[in-house]
Parts: structure tokens; C-alpha cells; sequence
């Protein structure tokens, strides 16, 4: 069974709050005091990167190349958003990785929201 763990991005210190010590009941109790939208939670995917490092939502990640006729780049950086309407995680679209090129946090949306377009 996947771990259900979260963190939360402190909008007031502009920080990262790491609660893996947290079981799901805890994080729901913990979770009403903060109604003020100081935090943004971020759950857990379930997955980790090449590195071991586990992979949260909002993280940002190096996916691999992208290759076409007329064009060849070294990586694809893509966030991890949760998609309500499947009940999924997905980096553009989907959380499939080809084996060739597993994904690499290189940050997240907070704190390095410009290793991203948009």
C-alpha cells in the first residue's frame, strides 16, 4: 500500500513545511487550522525519482529528451498537478516514464516556479 503523506507551501514564510510525520487522520485535523489559505498542501504521489527523492505534488520535474525531426533538447521539465477528473497525478498529461529516462526533482512550483513556462 502507498504511503499517504503531504507537505505544505507556508505562503507567509514562503517555505516548504515538510509533515511526513503525519498519518492521513492527523493531516485532516491539522489541515482545518489552517482555513486562512496561509499553506497550500501538496499530497504525495506515491512515486520517486531516480534519485529516491519522493515526488509531490507541485514538484517539478526532468523527464527526459524530446526528439523530432527538426528539433532535439536534452530534457522535458514538466509539474506534477493532480487531475480531479481522473483521480490522478499527471506531469503533461500522464505519470508514465519511459525506463530510458527516469524523472528527476529538480524543484518545485513555489520555490522554482521558473524552471517552467507558464
Amino acid at each position: 500500500m502507498r504511503d499517504i503523506k503531504f507537505r505544505a507551501w507556508d505562503k507567509d514564510f514562503k517555505k516548504i513545511l515538510n509533515s511526513n510525520t503525519l498519518t492521513f487522520h492527523e493531516f485532516f485535523t491539522v489541515a482545518e487550522h489552517f482555513e486562512d489559505d496561509s499553506h497550500v498542501y501538496m499530497q504525495y504521489t506515491g512515486l520517486k525519482d531516480k534519485n529516491g527523492k519522493e515526488i509531490y505534488e507541485g514538484d517539478i520535474l526532468k523527464t527526459g529528451q524530446y526528439r523530432t525531426e527538426f528539433r532535439e533538447d536534452d530534457l522535458w521539465i514538466e509539474a506534477v498537478t493532480f487531475n480531479p477528473d481522473k483521480a490522478r497525478f499527471e506531469c503533461d498529461g500522464a505519470m508514465d516514464f519511459e525506463p530510458d529516462f527516469p524523472p528527476e526533482v529538480i524543484g518545485n512550483i513555489y520555490e522554482n516556479g521558473d524552471l517552467i513556462d507558464g
